[in-house]
């Protein structure tokens, strides 16, 4: 199970996952584009179930190959932007052993600002995640806020997106805050 990083403190952890799409900077150059900087993003839930999905009918020799091309075109920005429309150009453009490469990057920038509920340890990032609700007491407000009449959960509003694209992360980040501002009543 995927724990909370050890070395982006509480505080720090918090506002990287209440940001709308959480990234962190790789430190891998791409062969013949060195100057550009690439950012693994987060990946909503769905999107990580649809590239197990298109594994369906490939051989299992190809599997992680591709698994990892489709994960990399998923999360890897340039300025914001996509870096690669979809797995199969991350495979034309780099080679066997820099998608390897490249591939590893990604996934541990994903298992630092991408949490899902489905592969990390939930009560440690939820705890993580309070520590750092605490030190960020104005967003953890604002988060705690994002309720309907009856309690019904409105996370969506405090990023201004469609329930359906929070991340993980975002519902974690949310129920951290409602759990410090609980406890304080």
């Amino acid at each position: 199970m995927n724990l909370p990083p050890h070395d982006i403190p509480p505080g720090r952890l918090f506002r990287l996952l209440a940001e709308r799409r959480p990234s962190l900077p790789l430190a891998f150059r791409i062969r013949g584009a060195s100057d550009v900087r690439l950012r693994a993003g987060a990946v909503p839930s769905r999107v990580l179930l649809a590239c197990w999905d298109e594994l369906t009918g490939v051989p299992e020799d190809m599997r992680d190959a591709q698994l990892t091309a489709d994960l990399i075109a998923a999360s890897l920005t340039v300025d914001g932007s996509p870096a690669f429309v979809d797995g199969a150009a991350v495979a034309r453009v780099l080679d066997e052993r820099e998608v390897r490469r490249l591939g590893a990057h990604v996934f541990n920038a994903l298992a630092r600002c991408s949490p899902t509920y489905a592969t990390s340890d939930t009560v440690a990032w939820l705890a993580a995640l309070q520590r750092g609700a605490e030190q960020n007491p104005s967003d953890a407000a604002s988060m705690h806020a994002c309720v309907d009449q009856g309690g019904i959960p409105r996370p969506d509003r405090y990023w201004g997106i469609p329930a359906r694209d929070l991340l993980d992360g975002h519902w974690l980040c949310w129920r951290a805050a409602r759990a410090v501002f609980e406890k304080k009543r």
